[in-house]
């Protein structure tokens, strides 16, 4: 079967499942299974364990377009970042989570920001691993994590006590949510509702040794995560913004605007046709964007391009729509996407600041 076959097949099978009565939980995990089901997540790392970037856009297209924004974002995290940092490792434990997440069993969190700091974690990781001889003792605090209040699995940075070198002091574990140790509590959001975010306290949570998927060398899977995490981010920003623009075109030819002067309705269709142009453009950066680590610092412009350009671009969409009267239901719609992008503009924005300050850094260091 076509890829975007056995999308539109698990799609369909997920919405048909799902209530939106039930929560964002229940929207995530049965899209996640359908996904998986389908075999559209194997189908994207079936070339050696390495993502085919079509599918993986293609995937970040239908669920942007045919869920939300934020439902996007919350698979994304886990098979765009999660997922590659798994299949590299060749443990059980990784081949255990790498196994279920690919099914859609499984739903993992990327724990790694913390209360002081955002995607340039290193400096500010105040949680703490301890080795004893049970395996391992964290404590300490994550925030802002995507599905962390009910992930299965969590992926965990947390820094060796002993060992003041940052870039050879981050271990990295796989660690059921369910351990005692753990408190999850969901934070409040503004902008990408279907993804929601959380804060997870580890105290005196003892892993045992095999959970521990890189020991002493977590940082430098964490940084080419967090690099591929926002290199797609304004490439799914630009999926948002030419969303927008034929949701307000398909609005300007429905019954609603017949008290719109026709010129009006032009004006409005011609601003939409050049926005569209302004997308394709955009677009031609797609590519770039979503490059691996080799050209990390063209990535970062190019995808931050992608989420600046996008904004801009729903900014305007969001201007022409206030200026119509149309249905409540559009313009909630417009709106959520009006805010969806901004908050993707930041996400893009603060990896633009880490791989300044450490991309040079990266190249000295000797493979773990």
């Amino acid at each position: 079967m076509e890829y975007s076959k056995k999308l539109d097949s698990a799609i369909i099978k997920a919405t048909n499942i799902f209530n939106e009565k039930n929560g964002v939980e229940n929207k995530v995990r049965t899209v996640h299974r359908a996904l998986g089901e389908a075999g559209c997540y194997r189908d994207i790392y079936s070339n050696n364990g390495s993502a085919d970037p079509e599918k993986l856009y293609a995937l970040m297209h239908a669920l942007v377009t045919r869920l939300s924004p934020g439902v996007s974002a919350s698979i994304m995290v886990m098979i765009n970042t999660i997922l590659p940092v798994l299949l590299k490792h060749a443990n059980q434990t990784s081949k255990n989570v790498s196994d279920g997440m690919l099914d859609g069993t499984l739903v993992a969190a990327f724990a790694v920001t913390e209360p002081a700091g955002g995607s340039f974690v290193f400096d500010v990781l105040n949680t703490n691993c301890e080795k004893i001889s049970s395996g391992y003792r964290i404590d300490g605090e994550k925030r802002y994590i995507t599905n962390g209040h009910f992930a299965d699995v969590l992926l965990v940075l947390a820094k060796s006590a002993q060992n003041k070198n940052k870039w050879t002091n981050c271990s990295l574990f796989a660690i059921p949510g369910s351990l005692p140790g753990i408190t999850r509590s969901e934070l409040a959001k503004h902008g990408l509702i279907d993804s929601p975010i959380s804060s997870i306290r580890f105290d005196n949570l003892i892993v045992p040794h095999e959970l521990c998927i890189a020991h002493n060398s977590g940082a430098i899977d964490i940084f080419n995560a967090i690099s591929k995490e926002r290199s797609i981010i304004g490439v799914a920003s630009l999926i948002v913004a030419e969303a927008a623009i034929l949701l307000l075109k398909k609005s300007l030819d429905s019954e609603v605007l017949t008290n719109v002067s026709q010129s009006r309705v032009a004006l409005s269709n011609e601003w939409l046709e050049l926005l569209l142009g302004r997308v394709s453009y955009l677009n031609s950066y797609r590519n770039i964007a979503m490059e691996d680590q080799e050209k990390a610092l063209v990535s970062s412009i190019s995808k931050y391009k992608l989420a600046k350009g996008a904004e801009d671009i729903i900014g305007k969409v969001w201007e022409i729509a206030q200026a119509l009267p149309l249905k409540s239901d559009v313009i909630r719609v417009l709106d959520s996407f009006h805010k969806d992008s901004k908050v993707f503009q930041i996400f893009a924005g603060t990896s633009d600041v880490m791989l300044d300050l450490i991309f040079d850094l990266t190249k000295t260091l000797k493979p773990m």
